[in-house]
């Protein structure tokens, strides 16, 4: 994902490009949460990051499971989006909007709430400065 987003940032897809992108990554997600759902637990990916999936012009696929854990998929979806906001340069218009229909597809496709989506994020970036060791540009 890092990749093609430094080429939507070389040259600018159609919103029409990066919402199927968006799309499909979540429904990418929401088929493994199915398919991992037990009783009372549900795998997520756990450190989840652009750098383990791959579209390949029409479909996303997901890599790299070494971290997969049980937990809450609010935890994945906000690191997610902490992920493609932070990547260098942070915050670019073309992140927010990838990020913003990352959210709206996981909003729909995940049934999460939007203050969940946002608090989960917010969560989500102070985990990757932590990790980052910029917690004190946190304050």
């Amino acid at each position: 994902m890092p990749d093609l987003i430094d080429i939507w940032e070389q040259d600018a897809p159609s919103h029409a490009v990066v919402d199927a992108v968006s799309k499909s990554l979540v429904g990418w997600l929401a088929s493994f949460y199915k398919a991992t759902d037990s009783t009372n637990t549900k795998a997520i990916r756990g450190d989840i990051n652009g750098r383990n999936f791959i579209f390949d012009g029409k479909d996303i696929w997901g890599l790299d499971f070494e971290d997969e854990c049980f937990g809450d998929p609010r935890d994945d979806i906000g690191l997610l989006l902490a992920f493609i906001t932070t990547y260098n340069p942070a915050n670019t218009p073309l992140k927010k909007l990838f990020a913003k229909e990352v959210a709206s597809f996981s909003n729909k496709m995940l049934n999460l709430t939007a203050e969940d989506i946002e608090g989960y994020h917010q969560k989500g970036i102070r985990v990757l400065m932590e990790r980052r060791g910029a917690v004190n540009s946190l304050k």
